[in-house]
């Protein structure tokens, strides 16, 4: 995964075509998400989607600078990030 961020030529493209790819697929379960009233129909998905992303490799850069890694303590900081962006920022 380290090497993975820095990484240019075509395994870099791949790595970024991946990244994208993946965006769009939790773009998909949010529309649907959206769809069905589960989330506020202002929500623009694919940038909700590139947020929900950030804060999973948010999580993932903490296990790699950590000296060791505990899963749990590791799951619950990125399920504390994505509860704050479903919960969102702004008084309604």
């Amino acid at each position: 995964m380290r090497e993975s961020l820095f990484v240019r030529g075509e395994a870099g493209q791949a790595y970024s075509d991946q990244m994208e790819w993946y965006a769009g697929k939790i773009a998909e379960i949010m529309e649907e998400g959206k769809q069905r009233g589960e989330l506020r129909a202002d929500v623009e998905c694919e940038k909700a989607a590139w947020a929900f992303i950030s804060h999973y490799l948010t999580g993932i850069l903490t296990i790699l600078r950590s000296e060791r890694f505990d899963r749990d303590e590791v799951l619950g900081f990125v399920r504390m990030l994505q509860e704050q962006l479903f919960n969102g920022l702004l008084s309604r």
